[in-house]
């Protein structure tokens, strides 16, 4: 076995998956892998049969949260997040998704971000669930 060769495999086929989806701003693919056996795979983007609501459903969510609470925020694409989460609903699970997190600035092997962005993280989050 060359594990080497099995991730180009494995990132082959998420390249290709990506294809499938039809989200607007970023096409991205995705395959779970378990003991060297596909487990499931996806793109993102909702599975067929469901509307494509959640592109911008929790993301709106989320913004009018982060205004509500008096937050800083920023909206970014980070695209190796949808894929997995639509992995996740073709096995079944029912969810909606975004990601939430203070911004963190990474350089020599460190990660680290700032007081102010933890705070402002957790008002979004209080905003949204509205505590």
């Amino acid at each position: 076995m060359d594990i080497k060769k099995d991730h180009e495999m494995y990132m082959q086929i998420a390249l290709l998956t990506a294809k499938r989806s039809y989200a607007k701003r970023l096409q991205v693919g995705c395959v779970i892998v378990k003991n060297n056996s596909i487990i499931s795979f996806g793109w993102n983007g909702m599975p067929t049969g469901y509307d494509n609501c959640c592109e911008y459903e929790v993301v709106g969510k989320l913004i009018a949260a982060a205004k509500t609470a008096g937050a800083d925020y920023a909206v970014d694409v980070y695209p190796h997040y949808g894929s997995d989460v639509e992995a996740t609903l073709r096995a079944g699970a029912d969810i909606r998704h975004g990601l939430i997190g203070a911004g963190v600035y990474a350089s020599h092997g460190y990660e680290r971000s700032h007081i102010d962005g933890v705070y402002n993280t957790l008002k979004v989050l209080c905003g949204y669930l509205e505590v």
